[in-house]
């Protein structure tokens, strides 16, 4: 599908009336925020962007307020006074979490024209099924309401696929489960090897060559890894969770040799050019480790990727580079361990 023709069915889902649900897929930093400014520009409905991560929020109202009159929802404190100024433009951008209003908000404030923008789609099942209930619930508000969803997303699985088919919804797939732009390279290496993921580690972090992602399991991993590399004089920062707002705001204030985060990143805050994601832990679910993955190379660089996982590399592969990073190891050895 070209985007003429992605427009052209977005704006056809937009203007009628008996469709109510769409989920455009399409791989991680393919611009799927861009494509919705430039539809705002095609089509006369004001638009509510809701995301389930508030730094993604605050990131896409930047981009957007110089294009359309945007507003941002960030709680009770003053939020009578944007609602009443949103609904009283023709055309203008809401921008919130799902917490922000009450359903009975909604009635007031809203005429039933507008257009529900779900961003991070898949999580509004998967976070909502789990440890955020309110996600699911305000999804569930949403389609019984009958108001008008576009779904946004990466990484959807196969269920819930199936649930949007049953409930009649349109599926614009431009690439799901796919990278916008491919790793060179990536690098197998099972848990059992851990001597050897640690080594490969230390020598691409003391090459110094631009910034190295580093996913972990754990909050206290990610910290006594961020203090380690400090106290070895590289430049180190950390975010986990409830701290994506702080780290969104100084990451970009100075070049970092090494980023050590939970799984906190692996959804759309904005980073610099990545070279090289660990991801040192077995990550059960493939949307997750996309999302993982895919932080590099964002911006169109080269970069590779060292995972305990295999996906995307068949088993021939697989060995064939863990066999090239084995030997590597062996003639690095001097190197590793200088006098």
């Amino acid at each position: 599908m070209n985007m003429a023709s992605l427009f052209n069915a977005l704006k056809v889902f937009t203007e009628n009336s008996y469709l109510n649900l769409c989920l455009l897929l399409a791989p991680p930093a393919f611009g799927k925020t861009s494509i919705l400014l430039e539809l705002f520009q095609k089509v006369n409905t004001k638009f509510i962007f809701v995301s389930p991560l508030r730094t993604l929020a605050n990131e896409f109202e930047q981009r957007a307020n110089c294009v359309i009159p945007t507003y941002n929802l960030k709680g009770r404190k003053n939020g009578f006074e944007i609602l009443r100024a949103f609904s009283s433009k023709p055309r203008a951008l809401l921008i919130m979490t799902p917490e922000s209003l009450s359903s009975l908000d909604y009635e007031i404030y809203f005429t039933g024209n507008e257009l529900f923008i779900l961003d991070e789609f898949h999580l509004f099942t998967e976070w909502g099924e789990s440890f955020r209930f309110y996600l699911l619930e305000f999804y569930f508000y949403l389609l019984g309401t009958q108001k008008k969803v576009l779904g946004l997303s990466a990484t959807c699985s196969a269920s819930l696929m199936q649930s949007l088919q049953e409930e009649r919804g349109l599926i614009l797939n431009l690439g799901n489960m796919q990278f916008k732009n491919y790793p060179q390279r990536f690098h197998w290496i099972p848990s059992v090897m851990n001597n050897l993921w640690v080594r490969i580690f230390e020598r691409e972090l003391r090459q110094k060559k631009g910034t190295i992602l580093y996913f972990c399991a754990f909050r206290e991993e990610v910290e006594r890894l961020h203090q380690k590399a400090l106290k070895k004089g590289y430049k180190s920062i950390a975010c986990k969770g409830g701290e994506t707002e702080y780290f969104s705001q100084n990451i970009m204030k100075q070049d970092y040799h090494i980023i050590f985060s939970t799984s906190a990143l692996s959804h759309g805050v904005n980073l610099p050019q990545v070279r090289l994601v660990f991801i040192s832990y077995q990550v059960q679910q493939q949307g997750m480790w996309i999302q993982m993955a895919a932080r590099g190379g964002r911006c169109g660089e080269h970069f590779d990727v060292y995972s305990r996982e295999s996906y995307f590399v068949n088993r021939r592969k697989s060995f064939w580079q863990l066999f090239i990073d084995s030997c590597q190891f062996f003639v690095d050895w001097p190197n590793l361990f200088p006098i």
